[in-house]
């Protein structure tokens, strides 16, 4: 990965000097790997701004108009150039906004042709309103936090096993993949409970015995305990097993994208979690799930719970990742 930029020291260093003609906005223009960026802050008010090349304006949802939070504004910069700028208006969201900005830089930074850095910048943006639906980024439900926390084990254990270069390439669920996880021909579904043995699936896709890849499905019985550890720590443990800088910055970025910001860090650490040893399951043609088999195709997008006891037929004593 080449060096990235920073956004927050980009807008940091924005000053008087930078003022752009004709216009109430200091700027500076950035390319990232062909794609312009450009860090603007709204005078007088010192309100962060975002603009990207006009001709992006189909691209962006229409809920975004929508937003109490962000303000957008066609701005022409020259007799040749037009921008549509993104200016955030509620100061709450400040980290959040810089957060997402950043995301966008590494993501496009690691592109290889236009085509790929158009598509990815299309999609993050087609995200971006989901980030600001409310006035302020909700924090996590101890249900979502468990989701994660389950799947930070599974990377944990990932890298203790197969000291990859890059394991955060093997982790799909952050880039919205229907499975967690996917190394090699094999895809990793990660559950977890509170002890209770069911497990909750949201799509038939998810343990779907048709699958041409084999799944295994990874349950993590997860106690909330004085003895457990927050997801806080779960975090710093694995930051230290990544130790690059750049994968640090890629880690955090993919915690952004399921909604942990450290800036509701202090909300999560009382909330401590003690996890139990997993229960790994090969999805196989007769498995439960394999009688949503028959359900016809105009009925899909069903969700419905397991009950893991009943599971113990296609349970395996150890992980298999050939």
């Amino acid at each position: 990965m080449s060096k990235t930029l920073k956004a927050s020291k980009i807008w940091s260093n924005l000053s008087k000097d930078s003022l752009y003609p004709d216009t109430s906005y200091y700027l500076n223009v950035q390319n990232i790997n062909g794609f312009d960026f450009y860090f603007l802050i709204k005078q007088p008010q010192g309100d962060l701004s975002f603009g990207i090349d006009y001709k992006y304006k189909s691209a962006l949802p229409k809920e975004l108009l929508k937003l109490k939070s962000i303000k957008i504004e066609d701005l022409v910069i020259s007799k040749s150039k037009k921008l549509l700028v993104l200016t955030l208006i509620n100061n709450h969201l400040k980290d959040t906004f810089i957060s997402l900005i950043q995301s966008l830089i590494n993501e496009i930074t690691n592109c290889q042709t236009n085509q790929s850095i158009e598509e990815l910048f299309i999609k993050q943006i087609k995200n971006f309103y989901l980030l600001f639906e409310k006035e302020e980024n909700p924090k996590l439900s101890k249900q979502v936090i468990r989701g994660i926390f389950a799947e930070l084990l599974f990377l944990e254990k990932l890298i203790i096993d197969l000291n990859p270069i890059d394991p955060l390439d093997f982790w799909k669920s952050p880039k919205g993949s229907l499975h967690d996880f996917q190394y090699k021909n094999n895809l990793y579904e990660i559950k977890s409970h509170s002890g209770t043995n069911i497990i909750n699936v949201f799509n038939e896709r998810q343990l779907s015995t048709l699958s041409p890849k084999k799944i295994f499905l990874i349950t993590y019985p997860l106690f909330e305990s004085s003895n457990g550890v927050s997801i806080n720590a779960k975090i710093i443990q694995i930051k230290k097993l990544i130790k690059s800088k750049d994968l640090v910055e890629k880690f955090y970025s993919y915690l952004n994208s399921l909604g942990y910001y450290l800036t509701h860090s202090k909300y999560y650490e009382n909330f401590l979690l003690l996890p139990d040893k997993p229960n790994y399951f090969l999805v196989k043609e007769n498995f439960p799930s394999s009688k949503l088999n028959f359900i016809g195709s105009e009925i899909f997008n069903i969700s419905y719970q397991l009950d893991l006891t009943k599971c113990s037929e296609w349970k395996l004593k150890k992980l298999n990742y050939d």
